[in-house]
This record gives C-alpha cells, sequence and structure tokens, in this order.
C-alpha cells in the first residue's frame, strides 16, 4: 500500500522538527542539570556552572565505565583454592620416553653421507636459526623425516630395567612413536590411575639426554621444543599434578575473557598449536619441517630448510590461532629433584593427588557489567534505561510526528494565537466557611486560519 502524501514531510519540515525537539527535550529531560543549561531565562553565569557540572560529571562517569569494561574484558575471572571431598581418579598421563640422536647413530645413522646435516636438522626445533649447516647442496628429493625413521632406534637398544611401582615391564609393552619430538617409546599404563597411592617409574636409558614428555589423554601428540624433563645423567624428579576446574557460569563469556575451552569450542591445545603451526609453515614456506609433517602435508626437502630457518619466528607465532587450555584443566609439576650415583636408575614419581584443586569462577559477568553501568550513570547524571529510550523516541518518531503535523497548518497557514482570560476562583478549604480568591490569568491557545 503506497504511503499518502500527508505522511512523506519534506526535508526542511524534519529539519524545523528536529531543532524544535532540540530545544523541547532539554526541559523534559530526566538528566540532571541539562534543563537549567538550556533554560534562556536564567542568568549567564548560572547555565555556565551547570554546564561545567554536567560535563565533569559526565567526564567521570565515562572514565568509570571505561575502567569496568577493560576489567570485564582482561579479568573477568576469579581464581581460588577449593577442597576436593570426592571425585574420580585421574588416568595416568601419557608418558613419553625419547632417545637422543646417538642411539640412530648406533643403529646405522652415522654412516650415511651428509650425517652432520641429519644430526642437526633432528635436534632443531625453530626456536633458534639453522646456522653452519650446508643446506642448499642437499638433493631436492631428501626428505630427513623418511631418514629418521629407517634409522630409529629400537627399545631393546635403549631402554633397561623398566619397572613401575617395582613390577618389571620388558619392551613389548611399550608404544612406538614417531612424531613431532621424534622417535618416542609409550609407557604402558597398565590400568593406572592417580588417585591416593604414589607412582614410581624407574628405568634405565643407554644414552643420554633422555628427554620426558608428558601428555593427557586427549592430546595426539607433545610439542617438540617443550620437554617435560630432560635427564642428563641418573636421577630423581618427584612431580605433582594441579587441577583446576571452571564454573559453568563461566560459558556466557568469550574465550579469550576466561581464557579456556570448553568441550566442543576448539580442539586440545596441542593440536591446536601444531596445526597453526603447519598453517604458518605452509603459508610462508608452501612446505613442513619433518616433525610437522602428516598425511597430506607436503614435507620440505632439505634444501627447503633455509626457508623455515628464515621464518622461524613467523612459524612459530600461534598467537593468530587463540589456543587456550582447557578449563578443566590438569597440570603437572616438577616440585623436586635429586641427583643420584652414576650406576643407579633414573626414577619418575608421580605424587599421591591432593585434596585442593583451583576454582576459577566468575567474579564480574554480564548482570554485573549492567547493574555497575546503570549504578554509574544513575549517581552522576540521574540516568536510566528510560533516559536513552526517551532520547531516542524525541529525536526519532516524536520528530517525524512534529514534522508530519506542522504539514497541513502551513499548506492553509494555520497560526497560533493565544488568549488570556481573567477568571475568578473560589476554594473551599476544609470545613464550612468559604474564602474567596483573587482572579487569575488563564491562558488558552487556539489554531487561527488567515
Amino acid at each position: 500500500m503506497p504511503c499518502p502524501e500527508n505522511y512523506k514531510p519534506s526535508q526542511a519540515l524534519l529539519r524545523l522538527s528536529l531543532r524544535s525537539r532540540g530545544q523541547e527535550y532539554p526541559r523534559v529531560a530526566a538528566l540532571h542539570g541539562i534543563a537549567y543549561v538550556a533554560d534562556p531565562t536564567r542568568p549567564r553565569a548560572e547555565r555556565i556552572a551547570w554546564c561545567v557540572c554536567v560535563l565533569i560529571s559526565s567526564a567521570a562517569a565515562l572514565g568509570i565505565i571505561v575502567t569496568l569494561m577493560d576489567r570485564f574484558q582482561t579479568d573477568p575471572m576469579l581464581e581460588s583454592l577449593d577442597v576436593r571431598l570426592d571425585g574420580a581418579p585421574i588416568p595416568l598421563p601419557k608418558i613419553y620416553v625419547c632417545p637422543p640422536w646417538e642411539s640412530f647413530e648406533e643403529n646405522g645413522a652415522n654412516k650415511k653421507p651428509g650425517n652432520d646435516v641429519y644430526r642437526r636438522l633432528y635436534k632443531w626445533d625453530l626456536s633458534r636459526p639453522l646456522h653452519g649447516v650446508n643446506l642448499t647442496s642437499s638433493d631436492e628429493s631428501a626428505r630427513a623425516r623418511e631418514f629418521f625413521v629407517q634409522h630409529s632406534p629400537k627399545c631393546e637398544s635403549f631402554i633397561r630395567n623398566f619397572s613401575v611401582n617395582g613390577i618389571q615391564f620388558n619392551c613389548s609393552s611399550f608404544e612406538s612413536f614417531f612424531g613431532s619430538a621424534g622417535k618416542c617409546f609409550t609407557v604402558p599404563s597398565v590400568d593406572i590411575v592417580i588417585d591416593t597411592v604414589e607412582i614410581n617409574f624407574s628405568f634405565s636409558p643407554r644414552f643420554y639426554p633422555t628427554r620426558i614428555y608428558v601428555a593427557l589423554s586427549e592430546d595426539p601428540d607433545v610439542l617438540m621444543h617443550l620437554p617435560f624433563h630432560i635427564f642428563l645423567f641418573p636421577s630423581t624428579v618427584t612431580v605433582d599434578l594441579q587441577e583446576t576446574y571452571t564454573s559453568p557460569e563461566a560459558r556466557v563469556l568469550a574465550r579469550f575473557q576466561r581464557k579456556c575451552y570448553f568441550p566442543g569450542e576448539q580442539p586440545p591445545v596441542v593440536k591446536c598449536v601444531l596445526d597453526c603451526q603447519v598453517a604458518n609453515s605452509l603459508e610462508h614456506c608452501d612446505c613442513v619441517p619433518w616433525y610437522l609433517a602428516r598425511v597430506g602435508v607436503k614435507e620440505c626437502p632439505i634444501n627447503r630448510y633455509e626457508c623455515l630457518s628464515s621464518k622461524s619466528a613467523e612459524i612459530l607465532d600461534v598467537s593468530r590461532c587463540l589456543c587456550r587450555l582447557s578449563c578443566a584443566n590438569i597440570a603437572f609439576k616438577k616440585v623436586q629433584f635429586d641427583m643420584k650415583s652414576a650406576s643407579e636408575n633414573c626414577d619418575m614419581k608421580i605424587m599421591a593427588r591432593s585434596k585442593v584443586k583451583f576454582r576459577r569462577t566468575v567474579r564480574f559477568g554480564w548482570i554485573d557489567l549492567l547493574v555497575s553501568f546503570g549504578g554509574i550513570a544513575g549517581l552522576f547524571l540521574g540516568s536510566s534505561l528510560l533516559s536513552g529510550v526517551e532520547f531516542g523516541y524525541y529525536f526519532s518518531l516524536r520528530t517525524y510526528c512534529g514534522a508530519v503535523l506542522t504539514a497541513p497548518k502551513r499548506r492553509y497557514n494555520i497560526t497560533k494565537i493565544k488568549v488570556i482570560d481573567g477568571v475568578w476562583s473560589v476554594s473551599y478549604p476544609t470545613g464550612t466557611r468559604k474564602r474567596l480568591v483573587l482572579p487569575r490569568d488563564e491562558t488558552t491557545t487556539y489554531d487561527y486560519v488567515n
């Protein structure tokens, strides 16, 4: 249905109506002090004083609101300690025992021409430049990962006298694994859980340094440059675990605010970091280093490692991927380290589960933010939610209606006139006696057509 012409005011009428609303709004607004600033009948000094008061109050309210908003965006969570009264036992994490390069040399890697190049590449993890290695003269078809897999050591040539809580295990119990940390062997879990009993792993490696990685059950791999511990000689390392859980109310916050993820929001943090490094490497060098190679991803030939070395900082930068820890996180921490004699084994002790957890709760949510904003606006300016609705009404619907109603009056030359009549009014207060009140003026407005 077409809109009648009477409801289509011109731009000039809309501007005139907007100007009238601008003069009318300060007289009826609920904001404190605005009416005194806009009243032309008041002395100029008084209006200036009220204007200064309104500006100071507005600046104070805006400053506090900005501060609260920044705190809400960056630190809305509160960490505290909680005592665990019950709970399911924690499955044993995946523990990887990774041999050094010397075990590869014993398995024939030292017989390969260019052995020094492969040795340097196996120990390189993009965290430092790759200097002093002749990469340009290498064969374009040579792939480092294939070489490492071919010459990786066997469990029997590396691990001896392995036991868990005094129970001996042979190499058939280990699972061979080749991932981002190179060749590793996974410690058998044998249905062990972390609860009220200390767990002790003991083994004697044939080569040092031996790297140890600890990963949760949902992590498909480990980060090569972040080993949990490196055994340089026989010693004992004691491990404690820290449990952190987050209240479900934190779901209403964004991940960058709570700094963790709930199930289904992102893959595990290790997979997220590795996927991000793969994407960065493909973007800058169109291939990936040997320890990031996987099915469907192109591995760099050795002569392309010069590109990887020059772009190592960009490849390791995973800030754009926003990889967060789980909101129900379990972290392993070294709490004690003891040296042992050269003839003894390397030991790793996992302490019994503590009854104390870390609890993360929301200390400043959306409701708190709304209440704070309302309180600040009401305290400094006398404003409320309806004040905003009123402001929008005056400068939208009321402006339009004013322009529409002004159009016919201008078309028919209608002028407003005021008639002042003197009338007598009689007041009857409580009681029987009547009292005559002096006359007063009454103003009546009429529309007059010329």
